[in-house]
């Protein structure tokens, strides 16, 4: 079942809930650009006893404030605390949402794996963190490794999807995206990381991501599984295989 829900007065999301509860919570971080529909992993998740979280980052979509790179990683720390405080808030009905989340775990795909590796949690222990057609944070080495131009994709998202991000801070992302920022190039190496790295994927494929996790010294295990760089493209049941194997 999906239910949108509210984290705070100014973060929204969606909540997929399982029958049967196996207390274990996934914050499912999207990409740049993300999009307002149900997603079968997230489904497919719920229905093996996960609880998926994917929150709309501050300033995006239904979420009020600025869309910022700080604000990007608050997203996660006030969703944590609306799991933890049992504060989240079926929008449909305004009813409180009586989660009983004993694991926490950070998921995100393609910008949202950045996410998951620059989080910092020395307050929450989130030991286990998942990266899905994960990419290398964002530095000029790797951007050029990627194919990735920054100054490109920053005026797509401004020119195609101005209504849904939201922000007063586009220089500050072009620094960030660029490889000169304050966020995207600081790696939290302590947890263990599952990259789930699709072999057609044209930006960050199995073989490259092997190399950057090694060069980083990132601990990492790093499966190749079928798909391209796209939700729609992955085997949601492979993907879902692996994720209970890396959570046991």
């Amino acid at each position: 079942m999906i239910i949108r829900i509210s984290l705070n007065q100014s973060l929204s999301g969606d909540i997929y809930l399982p029958v049967n509860s196996n207390n274990k919570t996934i914050i499912f971080l999207g990409g740049m650009p993300s999009y307002f529909y149900k997603n079968s992993i997230s489904e497919n998740l719920s229905q093996v006893g996960f609880t998926v979280i994917q929150p709309f980052y501050y300033g995006s979509w239904v979420s009020n404030g600025d869309f910022s790179a700080k604000n990007c990683i608050q997203t996660i720390t006030d969703t944590i605390q609306a799991i933890n405080n049992n504060t989240i808030i079926n929008s449909y009905n305004n009813q409180l949402l009586n989660l009983d989340s004993k694991e926490i775990y950070l998921m995100g795909t393609s910008f949202g794996s950045t996410l998951v590796q620059i989080y910092k949690d020395s307050e929450y222990k989130l030991e286990k963190r998942i990266c899905l057609a994960g990419i290398p944070v964002f530095e000029q080495k790797y951007n050029q490794q990627i194919h990735f131009n920054h100054l490109e994709f920053i005026d797509f998202i401004k020119r195609g999807f101005k209504n849904l991000y939201r922000s007063d801070s586009w220089q500050e992302w072009e620094k960030e995206l660029s490889g000169n920022g304050e966020f995207f190039h600081d790696l939290n190496l302590n947890p263990d990381y599952l990259f789930l790295q699709a072999k057609d994927d044209n930006m960050a494929n199995y073989s490259l991501i092997s190399s950057y996790a090694q060069e980083k010294q990132i601990k990492a295990n790093i499966v190749e599984i079928n798909g391209k760089h796209s939700l729609e493209s992955f085997d949601t049941l492979q993907i879902t295989k692996n994720i209970i194997e890396f959570t046991s």
